[in-house]
């Protein structure tokens, strides 16, 4: 089944503190000709910049295991930055979307267990002064979710 989700508002609530810059990502993970950063083969980070080169917006696309993307949010985007969990919440609607809003960042993803991929796999969203631009283009995504439904185990 292939369902569309619109990437919405639940951005807006998040405040910049700690934010990744681009330096940290070139220190993790290395940049391809085009700029994004490779997490793996046919997995890569897509970041847009504020004015002061700090990340705004992280878009993670390419085939990747729920695991896989979890390791990748705590990589590129170390605890001590997040602040405090406020929220975690999944919705279904024929397909299901994770959101986690931390103080100072928020995630959204539509990689869940094995029965379900989405392309972008998943957004990391701050907000500032300089990342209002970018947060207003990035709530204008739509995740494309493919999900299959599990299998009983036999």
């Amino acid at each position: 089944m292939n369902v569309c989700i619109l990437f919405g508002v639940a951005l807006v609530s998040f405040t910049a503190f700690g934010q990744t810059t681009e330096s940290s990502l070139r220190a993790v993970y290395p940049q391809a000709p085009d700029g994004t950063f490779v997490v793996k083969p046919g997995v890569k980070i897509k970041a847009t910049y504020g004015a002061d080169r700090q990340v705004c917006v992280f878009t993670i696309t390419g085939p990747i295991s729920e695991a896989e993307l979890m390791k990748t949010f705590e990589t590129a985007v170390p605890a001590k930055s997040r602040g405090l969990k406020r929220q975690e919440l999944v919705e279904c609607a024929g397909g299901c979307e994770r959101s986690i809003q931390f103080e100072n960042v928020g995630f959204i993803s539509g990689v869940l267990g094995t029965w379900q991929t989405s392309e972008p796999a998943a957004m990391i969203v701050f907000k500032g002064k300089d990342c209002e631009k970018a947060v207003v283009e990035a709530e204008k995504i739509v995740f494309h979710l493919k999900s299959e439904k599990p299998r009983p185990a036999k």
